[in-house]
């Protein structure tokens, strides 16, 4: 029998298990910058959706910013009032959905629990 460096129809040689990952590795890589680049795209893109939507909320309540400013509050109040507003109603929303997130990922886990190999 011929070994695998003589064979000339083969065509192959050993390299060492480091080399053939690196090489792996290295193949990889325009995917990894075009992934990259197109998380950040993503990201700018988000960023703008994200101002617009607390532009629109901000214009929606011109009306109470106002009457607040002619109250007396200062900007600063007003900006922390609105900041207590939006956290403790992602608190009440978090904690309102807590137990069925527990429900969904104790359903999930046992649906796709696997069979022990033995």
């Amino acid at each position: 029998m011929n070994s695998l460096a003589e064979d000339q129809k083969l065509n192959v040689g050993p390299i060492l298990e480091t080399e053939y990952y690196e090489r792996q590795t290295s193949s990889g890589a325009p995917i990894q910058y075009l992934g990259i680049f197109i998380s950040v795209i993503m990201a700018v893109g988000s960023s703008f959706a994200a101002m617009n939507t607390m532009y629109a909320s901000v214009a929606r309540r011109a009306k109470e910013i106002g009457t607040l400013r002619v109250l007396g509050f200062s900007r600063g109040s007003i900006l922390i009032s609105f900041f207590l507003e939006s956290l403790l109603l992602a608190l009440i929303g978090g904690r309102a959905w807590m137990p069925a997130g527990i429900a969904f990922e104790w359903i999930d886990h046992r649906h796709w629990q696997l069979p022990d190999v033995q």
